[in-house]
């Protein structure tokens, strides 16, 4: 039976109290059962250095657990209205487990002026340039603090042409920062709070490459292209 207008239910910081407002009404739970019932959630913004600082991980790495116990506190009274007893108990303790999102392998694809979003291509020629798209589907159902997306280069092929991100097909490049670094390109969003607009959705790094000016046959022979 809810009884809530017989307590007082305040919260301070990280505590939760609920106390009786009368000792009249205190006086009628003799024999009965009373229970706190409160929701919680993990907190918008806490990343994984802070779970892992707070020992939430399991050895794994796979899951994240939450432990808490409660306590019940009381009075005991003699015949005068003196106060002959105080105690408070804790609680048995519960756990909370929640499985770490599964991302799923990223895709790449490789187009050309003829071919689009495919395995492999052809170009016509050495002086042909091309693009890659790196695409990775956020888990749905998480805050993020940040989204990377990556690749790196073999060593006779250059950064050419556009570079640029996809939310869902739809260009978002304004929301990213993009920084190239010898053959590495890196595609990292600006802020916590648009990182978290992307649960759910895939993002896509599409970058231009060609082969180096310079790069002659003997060396692409060298590395086994």
């Amino acid at each position: 039976m809810d009884s809530t207008a017989n307590f007082t239910v305040a919260v301070s910081g990280q505590s939760i109290t609920a106390k009786t407002k009368t000792e009249a009404y205190a006086n009628t739970l003799s024999g009965k059962t009373v229970q706190l019932v409160f929701g919680t959630l993990m907190k918008k913004g806490t990343g994984s250095a802070t779970l892992a600082a707070h020992g939430h991980y399991d050895a794994a790495r796979t899951n994240i657990s939450f432990k808490n116990t409660g306590s019940v506190g009381y009075k005991t009274y003699d015949g005068e209205g003196q106060v002959t007893g105080e105690q408070k108990v804790s609680t048995n303790e519960v756990e909370t487990v929640m499985p770490l999102p599964v991302w799923p392998a990223p895709q790449k694809r490789v187009s050309d002026a003829d071919e689009t979003s495919v395995l492999k291509n052809t170009v016509t020629s050495r002086l042909e340039s091309w693009s890659y798209s790196v695409s990775a589907a956020v888990p749905a159902g998480w805050t993020y603090d940040s989204i990377t997306v990556s690749d790196t280069l073999e060593s006779c092929l250059a950064f050419s042409g556009t570079q640029k991100v996809l939310v869902n097909g739809a260009d978002a490049t304004a929301n990213f920062t993009i920084t190239t670094a010898g053959q590495s390109i890196t595609a990292q969003t600006k802020t916590a709070a648009y990182a978290n607009t992307l649960s759910g959705k895939t993002v896509q790094l599409v970058f231009g490459v060609a082969v180096k000016d310079g790069v002659d046959n003997a060396t692409l022979a060298e590395h086994g292209h």
